[in-house]
């Protein structure tokens, strides 16, 4: 028996545009690529004059394999031209089919990779076609995940048997992953973008509470103390002003934050904050204590 199975792809929109020019084939290229399929297995009888597909033991069955858009074959009277055409073409190359039948049978491939045979293409409206397209869609972004691994899952096989309609299955699942990804962030770009706003602030807010350099142990100490206004202030023991002693000390970075002075260098200085309850001496070392 001749087999030819024509797989219609339902959600065509799902493909790349390169993806679908080699893929989804119209009939005229479907009959074009079937008589290349037969003249791969063909046989020369009678001094080459008779052209005969075998039908030995080991070659029962010929299954030929084609891809193409549903909208390629929906209609009646393309599907028609369609069947008629291989005949032509048979005739035409006056190929004798020996003792096999053709069967001809049209399915259809959704976007999922599920493959589902076609019995009644009356019944497959582009009404019913988009309500399953929107169905499977859903699904597939409902259960991404499980779809990821089912399409690793097919790609593994393939390292195996390199199994025609599996590849293109595989391929189509692969696509629609990365289109309805896609599409989503797209209609979820400002709320997505509002995330990252609260992830960062919170970031900021989470560092803001970090003691990077001495100025932040400093200010935390008074906090600590209760300590508000600050009088005077002196650095190695030589006066001087608070907008000052605050630049230096801002540099006195802590190890883990280090891209100024390392605070551990500077652990021979000395400075005092006067404020309104007492005075902090930093002392060698780097020990702060609140003086009365």
């Amino acid at each position: 028996m001749l087999k030819i199975h024509i797989y219609a792809i339902t959600d065509a929109e799902m493909l790349d545009d390169d993806v679908f020019i080699s893929l989804c084939d119209g009939t005229p290229r479907i009959i074009k690529k079937l008589k290349g399929f037969i003249y791969e297995n063909i046989e020369y009888w009678n001094n080459g004059h008779v052209k005969v597909l075998p039908s030995w033991e080991d070659k029962k069955d010929y299954t030929f394999n084609a891809f193409c858009s549903y909208d390629a074959i929906k209609e009646a009277d393309v599907r028609g031209y369609f069947l008629a055409d291989i005949y032509n073409m048979l005739d035409d190359e006056r190929i004798n089919l020996y003792d096999h039948d053709i069967e001809v049978k049209f399915y259809i491939m959704t976007a999922d990779g599920q493959i589902y045979s076609i019995h009644d293409f009356n019944k497959m409206t582009d009404k019913k076609i988009k309500i399953l397209n929107r169905q499977v869609s859903d699904d597939i972004m409902e259960n991404y995940i499980e779809y990821q691994n089912k399409r690793d899952e097919i790609e593994k096989e393939l390292k195996r048997d390199k199994d025609e309609v599996r590849k293109v299955q595989a391929l189509i699942l692969s696509q629609s992953l990365t289109k309805l990804m896609v599409k989503n962030i797209d209609d979820h770009k400002q709320e997505f973008e509002d995330i990252m706003v609260r992830d960062i602030l919170t970031v900021r807010e989470e560092e803001m509470g970090k003691l990077r350099t001495e100025f932040d142990i400093v200010e935390k100490f008074m906090k600590d103390n209760g300590l508000e206004e600050v009088k005077s202030c002196t650095y190695n023991g030589e006066s001087i002003e608070l907008r000052d002693l605050v630049d230096k000390i801002q540099m006195h970075t802590l190890p883990a934050y280090l891209t100024q002075i390392n605070i551990m260098d500077t652990l021979q200085d000395e400075f005092t904050i006067e404020t309104e309850k007492g005075t902090i001496h930093r002392k060698q070392g780097g020990i702060l204590e609140l003086e009365n």
